[in-house]
């Protein structure tokens, strides 16, 4: 890397090995955002949560730039058995452990065991298969040319503190075995039951009482027998928990509380997988349909026992196929989109986010890069920017990465308040809406803000109540602009795009900085559009400001 002097800014401009010249910012810089490097390094710009299953990540420029952000929104490569607890740093908490895990794939990258025990027709004989012999033909060809296979056995993948739980569902009657292997060829789509009397029991009845629970599963609708698909049932009387009836272009999702609650929704009968969750917390049970909210109703005294799949109640069985289904004993509300973005991205489910790589991503730090550590941090996910929108990355009209900021209370408060006499402070952003006013930053209580009102800039600072200076230039929606501010000898100065306002204004006592986008708690005074960078110096930086600004407009390509 080649090293030249930049007199301007008092340090080394950096240039890469083709030149480009790389920003330092100044050594006396209060703090610095932006979504490239400022510091000719390649360090950490922002922290991003994934929206799917509020995993959080730190990224550096380069991976904000190169791709890697995206790519690691929209992957959901987590199976549901290594799915882990959310903890204020993100899902690294303890596994989340099912009470039973049935499935063809492996549902945890660590289990090696066999996922089915299938009979063949031609003798009667049984053997144990892999996820990978499954798939690899492995099972058709000991299954044999022109015989059924049929399952005697699916294995329970589900452990308690690493133990297996071994409490697989059975079936020794081979008139009774739903197939995977049809006349030498594999069933496409999970095990196929008949709807006559094809079920399958668990070792150990999965007891689900009056306590929270999640159940979720994949199945698909049989060509022409749709009209009652139920994965999970109990033998013993009318307590099965997801039953799907699809007639023309509309089906009813419903479980049974003893009133047999039914609830309507428009969807044709569907030739793809079909995603159905049901959850229970307290006493109100959830039926969602493809991750879609259907219906709830209130459980106040019921108790639901897994007896079965395949069968509904004793004289009822359902024609369908299945290829997935998960149990958990508890509340797994707050993880339900991270268990159904996995499973939407395996199994090709249309609707859920991750199948067509279609999921947001948003900052929650905006890593201070001055080495102040003064981060702007933002915890409540509702109040965060979007950096990827519906699998995309954000970008300005500069068709660079950005932050698209929607105003009212998304905003970032700094992990430290900055007080300046002088200050200097440079802005690239794009309104998207103008409104009556927006702020690049203020103090918390409102009572210090810098900000654009209706064709000028205002300060309100300590000792100032209102100060205006009339812009020569006229600030429109869809452009991106680099704005300055400049505050030295008790006058402040404003420039546009580098171009020097014509007024300027007497300005004392000190300005309190506290959040970024919001004007302390007035979200109607916040950024609706799009940061990119923000530098702050606690200093009257009007002889660098024209190398300040050439350099961020040499980036972004302003004017």
């Amino acid at each position: 890397m080649h090293i030249s002097l930049d007199s301007a800014l008092g340090r080394q401009r950096r240039l890469n090995s083709v030149g480009e010249s790389v920003f330092q910012i100044a050594p006396d810089a209060a703090a610095g955002y932006s979504l490239r490097s400022l510091t000719g390094g390649d360090p950490s710009v922002v922290r991003v949560r994934r929206e799917s299953d509020n995993g959080e990540r730190d990224f550096n420029a380069s991976g904000v730039s190169s791709g890697e952000l995206v790519n690691w929104v929209n992957q959901q490569i987590t199976p549901p058995l290594d799915l882990r607890e959310l903890t204020a740093t993100g899902r690294d908490g303890p596994i989340i452990e099912a009470a039973a895990a049935y499935s063809l794939r492996n549902l945890s990258d660590s289990y090696a065991g066999s996922v089915v025990e299938v009979r063949r027709s031609s003798d009667g004989n049984t053997a144990p298969f892999t996820a990978a012999e499954v798939t690899d033909g492995t099972l058709v060809t000991w299954v044999g040319a022109g015989n059924d296979g049929t399952v005697s056995k699916w294995y329970d993948q589900s452990t308690t503190s690493g133990v297996p739980n071994a409490n697989h569902a059975v079936q020794t009657s081979a008139a009774s075995q739903p197939k995977i292997v049809d006349a030498g060829a594999l069933v496409t789509g999970g095990l196929a039951f008949d709807g006559v009397n094809d079920r399958l029991s668990f070792a150990s009845s999965v007891a689900l009482s009056s306590n929270d629970f999640f159940v979720t599963s994949v199945l698909k609708v049989l060509e022409g027998d749709g009209d009652s698909i139920t994965p999970v049932g109990n033998a013993s009387g009318n307590r099965f928990l997801i039953s799907l009836d699809y007639d023309g272009n509309s089906a009813s999702m419903r479980a049974d509380d003893g009133s047999f609650l039914t609830e309507g929704f428009s969807a044709g009968e569907p030739t793809g997988n079909i995603l159905a969750t049901v959850q229970r917390v307290s006493n109100t049970v959830t039926l969602f349909h493809q991750s879609s909210n259907q219906t709830t109703f209130n459980a106040t005294g019921e108790s639901f026992t897994l007896g079965n799949l395949g069968q509904i109640y004793p004289t009822s069985y359902s024609k369908h196929l299945l290829s997935e289904i998960i149990v958990y004993r508890t509340d797994q509300s707050d993880n339900r989109t991270a268990l159904e973005a996995n499973i939407g991205e395996v199994y090709g489910i249309a609707g859920i986010p991750a199948y067509d790589n279609t999921v947001n991503g948003f900052v929650e730090t905006w890593y201070d890069q001055s080495g102040n550590g003064n981060d702007a941090t933002q915890l409540t996910a509702s109040n965060q920017p979007k950096i990827v929108d519906s699998g995309t990355l954000v970008t300005a009209t500069n068709g660079l990465p950005a932050m698209r900021v929607l105003g009212n209370t998304q905003s970032f408060g700094l992990s430290q308040n900055l007080s300046f006499s002088d200050f200097s402070a440079f802005y690239v952003v794009k309104h998207q809406a103008i409104g009556s006013s927006i702020s690049w930053l203020g103090d918390s209580g409102g009572g210090d803000y810098l900000r654009y009102s209706g064709g000028s800039y205002q300060i309100r600072a300590q000792g100032v109540q209102t100060a205006f200076i009339d812009f020569d230039t006229t600030i429109s929606t869809g452009d991106d602009y680099l704005l300055s501010a400049v505050r030295g000898s008790n006058t402040l100065k404003f420039f546009i795009d580098g171009s020097a306002q014509a007024n300027t204004v007497s300005s004392s006592g000190t300005f309190d900085v506290q959040k970024l986008f919001q004007r302390g708690g007035n979200t109607t005074q916040t950024l609706n559009g799009f940061a990119q960078e923000l530098i702050l110096y606690p200093s009257d930086q009007t002889a660098n400001r024209p190398a300040i600004e050439a350099n961020i407009n040499n980036q972004y390509d302003i004017y």
